[in-house]
């Protein structure tokens, strides 16, 4: 009987509401937001944004993979868009205890199972960049393995998101209640440049919305962690 321990195919794709896929190796764009943060005019909107995209044809060579990532990205947009201009809903990520809770539960991992490359805490979402570690590296069942296998996408988020959400729902009185919404974001980031413009993009979210004046300014952003020496600017030229 073979004793290795069971390993997940170099390339998964796999579904929820949104397609989701985590590629053998390489650095993820994740977003997730808080249970209840967009009304129900928004989640009507955004289904009939999937909706729309699910009837558009495909493009010329296009296989499933690569359509399945563009729908994801229009959609990606969309919620963005929506949650940056959404006042109504719950902002317990704006409680400074709370964001310092994310903030702390992002570096608490970063070398056991991801590096930490880039992230922004916003008052009802989060945006990280990150790189899964090898299995191989931190655990022993996985040291014999030959090929690259990516500390799982759901471990690195059960790890930060349930600590998280049992930590602040103490603080704010709320125990047993949802705290984030179980529909997320990952995209898989191809390259340098898309990595660049993936970090601009996280650091320049709070500028964006009118939250601070350059991306240094927000305290609960990798700008500012790194300004202040905690992360290193390991980005390296394009």
């Amino acid at each position: 009987m073979d004793s290795r321990p069971p390993v997940d195919p170099p390339d998964r794709f796999y579904r929820r509401r949104l397609p989701h896929w985590q590629p053998a190796a390489g650095m993820i764009f994740l977003t997730w937001r808080l249970h209840g943060s967009l009304p129900a005019a928004a989640l009507a909107r955004l289904k009939e944004e999937r909706e729309a995209l699910a009837r558009r044809p495909d493009r010329p060579d296009e296989t499933a993979r690569e359509r399945a990532l563009r729908e994801s990205k229009g959609l990606f947009r969309l919620t963005d868009d929506l949650l940056g201009h959404e006042t109504a809903g719950p902002r317990w990520l704006a409680d400074e205890a709370i964001a310092r809770l994310m903030v702390d539960a992002l570096f608490f991992h970063d070398g056991r199972l991801y590096t930490l490359i880039a992230f922004v805490v916003m008052p009802n979402h989060v945006h990280v960049l990150l790189a899964p570690l090898d299995r191989r590296l931190v655990d022993p069942a996985y040291e014999s393995l030959e090929h690259t296998a990516p500390v799982p996408l759901q471990r690195i988020t059960r790890a930060l998101k349930g600590y998280v959400a049992n930590q602040a729902n103490r603080i704010l009185g709320r125990t047993g209640l949802p705290f984030w919404q179980d529909e997320s974001y990952d995209h898989w980031v191809r390259g340098d440049a898309e990595m660049h413009r993936i970090v601009t993009y996280i650091e320049g979210d709070p500028v964006k919305r009118g939250l601070a004046g350059t991306p240094e300014e927000w305290r609960w952003s990798s700008a500012w962690e790194r300004l202040h020496g905690r992360l290193c600017d390991g980005l390296g030229d394009d």
